[in-house]
């Protein structure tokens, strides 16, 4: 029992003293663009989605998502357009069915 309240206590200590680190530091960021080779997987994006995201950005979008900035909505609903009529019908009625059963 001991043991337990002395754990207890350190790690409520611990999670009062830690700080969250964010690498917001550009210099790292940028190392780390160079070193995962993303700027080329961005051009093999842009390949393949011009014709399917013509008003979106690519780069924006990653960029953002760095940020920690990213808008869903915009994201999921190009998403859906993608995808179509019949998806959205389906994901309707998946809703109304799990809804459905948490309420009975």
């Amino acid at each position: 029992m001991k043991y337990i309240k002395i754990l207890i206590i350190f790690l409520y200590l611990v999670c009062i003293v830690t700080k969250p680190v964010i690498a917001t530091d550009t210099d790292i960021l940028a190392s780390q663009q160079e070193e995962l080779n993303i700027s080329e997987f961005m051009k093999e994006t842009k390949k393949y989605t011009k014709d399917v995201l013509k008003d979106a950005d690519i780069n924006d979008m990653f960029n953002s998502a760095l940020v920690g900035k990213i808008d869903n909505k915009t994201l999921l609903s190009k998403i859906l357009n993608i995808f179509g009529k019949e998806v959205k019908e389906a994901i309707t009625i998946l809703r109304k069915y799990i809804s459905n059963n948490c309420n009975t």
